[in-house]
């Protein structure tokens, strides 16, 4: 939230390094959809589209295919070679799963950012 409200071009969450801390942390593993990297970069996504921030969101450090899967349509994704060969010999659908209107359509509620409320 600081970096959208600091005009921040862009913010790049990378999804692999927080799935490697929670797999460490709960010793176990996670589905792509409730994977928390995944999970972190949709609801910043979302927040940001539905209140309006211009701060482009890129997914990064990936550890495997569905995590792109879950995060189609974020505004930018780097992608490593040899995932993007998965996802070019791959003939399943790749349906989008984010986007500005559903975003807008979520039940998010803006949050306060000032000292208090601040996680630092």
């Amino acid at each position: 939230m600081a970096c959208a409200e600091a005009g921040v071009k862009l913010i790049s969450p990378f999804v692999g390094r927080i799935l490697d801390w929670h797999k460490k942390s709960a010793g176990k593993e996670f589905a792509p959809a409730e994977d928390p990297g995944v999970l972190s970069v949709k609801e910043i996504y979302a927040y940001y589209k539905k209140f309006g921030h211009a701060t482009e969101v890129m997914g990064a450090s990936f550890r495997n295919v569905g995590e792109i899967q879950e995060l189609a349509g974020c505004d930018l994704l780097t992608i490593s070679p040899q995932l993007l060969g998965e996802l070019q010999h791959s003939t399943a659908p790749l349906p989008r799963k984010l986007s500005p209107e559903l975003a807008r359509d979520s039940q998010l509620e803006r949050l306060p950012l000032d000292e208090k409320n601040s996680a630092g």
